[in-house]
């Protein structure tokens, strides 16, 4: 759910403006991925007259959490009781190629296109030939000319790129978690810095990410945590060895709250990120990242 409900504030509009990063983009992509998005307006916004936006007059916080509590209530009303049983029956792939031959696609080898299908599987090459499918897509009529062939190259030049980009993204994460190691080091004399709140900025985010981190090396069957566990007396592992095991995120978030600019300006300045006040630009880069990573793990 996303809200704002600032003073005057109206983000519920007839518009694709809203969202956490303008133009919906990040609340599509949790719906593509079946999530229900609701955006609304509490009492005390704008848009729908006098009487609505004063009812917070001096009892804001009240009103709000009052609201905020029965628009909760609605969603997880709507997802629990409107469902319905799941309508399709089972299709073989020799089903399904008469099926798209139905809808208007060309096959130059059905017996081919049905091992595709039992290999691949309709519901992932699905994703594939919505593209060539005419306005309303919800018609299921297929543009003139559409053959298979056409939607098994589109689907290996997706799994080439996923490729490609999975493999370039790797390299900058492996660089990420040794940068900060090396650097929070080198700068800060201290090997065992990662762990110790004297660094950091934020005290409370600071006993999160430790929580984190005792929590990631329980249960790491890495071997060289093993190792250390074993034989060295320190409660935590060197700097280098638990940003091993952390995830993107949790380093992300580890470099926000480091106290020194200095050491954020150094670790900013090797992957060529000018540093500023706020947003931090390494921090904005390492999340597209992680969103970029996150998408080709999924697709």
């Amino acid at each position: 759910m996303y809200q704002y409900s600032g003073p005057g504030s109206q983000e519920v509009t007839d518009a694709w403006n809203a969202g956490f990063f303008g133009g919906m983009a990040f609340e599509r992509y949790l719906a593509q991925q079946g999530y229900i998005v609701a955006c609304v307006d509490g009492r005390g916004t704008g848009g729908r007259g006098a009487e609505f936006e004063k009812q917070t007059y001096l009892q804001l916080g009240a009103e709000r959490r009052r609201a905020t509590r029965w628009k909760l209530r609605f969603t997880s009303f709507y997802y629990r009781y409107m469902k319905t049983s799941f309508p399709k029956a089972y299709s073989t792939p020799r089903q399904i190629v008469q099926i798209l031959k139905s809808r208007g696609i060309h096959f130059d080898d059905e017996d081919k296109a049905e091992n595709y299908l039992m290999n691949i599987g309709y519901h992932r090459l699905s994703a594939y030939i919505f593209p060539f499918y005419k306005s309303p897509k919800s018609d299921l009529v297929l543009k003139d000319g559409t053959t298979f062939e056409q939607v098994m190259t589109l689907y290996r030049f997706d799994k080439k790129l996923r490729i490609v980009l999975f493999n370039e993204i790797e390299k900058i994460e492996v660089a990420i978690r040794s940068v900060l190691a090396n650097m929070g080091c080198q700068e800060l004399g201290d090997k065992y810095w990662i762990t110790k709140a004297e660094y950091f900025a934020n005290a409370e985010k600071f006993g999160q990410t430790l929580t984190v981190i005792e929590k990631e090396l329980a249960s790491s069957k890495e071997e060289y945590i093993e190792n250390f566990r074993q034989n060295y007396m320190e409660d935590y592992p060197p700097a280098w060895m638990i940003t091993e095991v952390l995830s993107f995120g949790n380093l992300n978030y580890i470099y926000s709250n480091i106290a020194s600019n200095r050491l954020r300006k150094l670790i900013a300045d090797y992957f060529g990120l000018k540093p500023q006040v706020f947003p931090y630009p390494f921090v904005c880069w390492v999340c597209v990242m992680f969103l970029a990573l996150s998408v080709s793990c999924l697709l």
